[in-house]
């Protein structure tokens, strides 16, 4: 990657949030030599990294701008790059004040295009708006309104929250499932009562290797630097992230690659991070836009060891560093999240779909979220914790309740 105008000294990152992604986010920083900091970064595992700073913070999961405002100020960094890794911190990083906002840089768009984002039930209006495939999606604001619609759009249909990580943190699943009307009825009542909003939006037939991604990256002069796709293999669970999955040529998802671009050019102007969720529809072969995410995610050190690293350019851009566009990466490398992947490993062996030698080639020969050779102690870490808790579920009593897993 080659930049024009950086500095000799250059001010250290400060990564917001994000556990795995906060993770690759240092990495992907680090290995360019620039001093990361953590705050708020979920997981034990993320400060043994060689490359992790952390600052103790005193505010939960989901800041406000005000109270991320306030951290920032007590801290003794003359300019530091802000990096959010979750929803929750790019939002309060895109509503800091214009001081602050010069001191600590972040190279986010606006808070307007950030809640289109973050809020599903907003992000369905623009796609609609801009006319970009959506799966059909209607809004629900009572239960009058599930009981006024036809029986096929129960068939198969999930209730997608307007606000994931508030609707995760509360259920520990991104969506409920359904498939009648009496089952949407009964979650409904479930969510209502938590306080919290969904949409009906159709569930997409058809395997986890029809949904594919692209991760992109636009500047602060409105360029877009870089489209980096990939499509997953395997998935731990419905609704939940890839445990196995590849690069590709971005002409392999075209696509998706064209709606990512009208969706940057109806944003207008669009900043920053941008990585896009698609599925095929199998039957019409049209990519749908399922959801976008603006700041760093799960397999954003995979892009970087690929030849994309976005991490670098969004700190570049912060700084008003002008960097070229990348037009080639690994279009063939793949990264599996083993832990995550054991399960549906196990389940493709059993029904003679996987086999073993396939699956220890595949383990074998894949990138990593969390296993890297030149950053070793989060892998052993998290194997380590593996291991205690498998001993103390063993020597638990049998008749001790067990933690079921949405």
């Amino acid at each position: 990657m080659r930049t024009t105008g950086a500095s000799a000294q250059q001010p250290p990152a400060l990564v917001l949030g994000g556990a795995i992604s906060a993770l690759g986010t240092m990495r992907c920083l680090g290995r360019e030599g620039v001093r990361s900091y953590g705050a708020a970064c979920e997981g034990d595992f993320v400060r043994r990294s060689r490359w992790a700073r952390l600052i103790p913070v005193s505010f939960g999961a989901f800041p406000t701008s005000d109270e991320l405002g306030r951290f920032l100020d007590s801290l003794p960094f003359e300019r530091a790059v802000l990096m959010p890794c979750s929803d929750a911190f790019v939002r309060a990083v895109a509503g800091l004040d214009t001081r602050l906002a010069e001191r600590f840089p972040s190279s986010v768009g606006s808070v307007e295009h950030l809640e289109t984002f973050v809020d599903k039930r907003r992000f369905s209006r623009f796609a609609r708006a801009a006319g970009l495939p959506q799966p059909r999606t209607v809004e629900i604001n009572c239960r009058a309104d599930l009981e006024g619609l036809p029986d096929d759009h129960f068939t198969s249909a999930i209730l997608k929250p307007h606000d994931s990580q508030v609707f995760s943190a509360h259920f520990a699943v991104k969506a409920f499932r359904v498939h009648s009307r009496a089952e949407a009825m009964a979650a409904y009542d479930k969510i209502e009562h938590a306080g919290l909003e969904v949409m009906l939006q159709e569930y997409i037939p058809g395997p986890p290797t029809l949904h594919h991604y692209v991760d992109a990256f636009v500047d602060r002069s409105g360029r877009t630097l870089t489209r980096f796709a990939r499509r997953r293999l395997r998935m731990d669970a419905p609704f939940a992230n890839s445990s196995y999955l590849r690069s590709i040529p971005a002409e392999e998802a075209q696509g998706a690659v064209d709606i990512m671009d009208r969706l940057i050019a109806a944003l207008s102007p669009a900043r920053g991070i941008l990585s896009a969720e698609f599925k095929v529809d199998p039957r019409d072969g049209q990519y749908r836009i399922i959801e976008v995410n603006a700041r760093g995610w799960k397999h954003v050190e995979f892009a970087a060891t690929s030849g994309v690293n976005i991490c670098k350019l969004a700190y570049d851009d912060a700084l008003g560093i002008r960097n070229e566009p990348i037009t080639s990466y690994d279009s063939a490398a793949f990264c599996v999240d083993r832990y995550h992947d054991l399960r549906p490993c196990l389940e493709l062996y059993g029904r003679d779909e996987l086999s073993f030698v396939e699956w220890a080639r595949t383990w074998l020969s894949s990138k990593g979220p969390v296993v890297c050779l030149d950053d070793p102690l989060p892998a052993l870490w998290c194997f380590g914790e593996i291991a205690v808790g498998a001993v103390q579920r063993r020597l638990s009593p049998k008749s001790a309740p067990t933690a079921v897993r949405g």
